[in-house]
């Protein structure tokens, strides 16, 4: 060993320097049932000579991406009914989308 190698110190990089004075959190458990409440509505509307179609859409994920939904709903005058639609999401282990 040469003389520079004995007295050569690394820094302590500034982002490392207070980690053991930092505090920390205790883990919990994930839960996704609150997170999965509707986050947003989006109105629909259409309108022609013979037709109006008035209805929603909402939807919601989880804060880790893993579940989402969206729903819509509809009515539509002409035939005079209602109508709509679900998808569920999940991206845990694989992709599987349910419609």
């Amino acid at each position: 060993m040469n003389t520079f190698e004995k007295t050569a110190k690394t820094p302590t990089p500034p982002i490392l320097a207070d980690i053991s004075e930092t505090e920390t959190q205790p883990a919990t458990s994930y839960k996704m049932g609150s997170s999965l409440l509707p986050r947003f509505l989006i109105p629909i509307g259409y309108y022609t000579e013979r037709d109006v179609l008035i209805g929603g859409l909402t939807g919601s994920n989880d804060p880790l991406g893993f579940h989402r939904w969206l729903a819509a709903g509809y009515y539509i005058s002409t035939p005079k009914r209602f109508g709509g639609s679900f998808y569920y999401g999940y991206r845990g282990i694989s992709p599987l989308l349910i419609s």
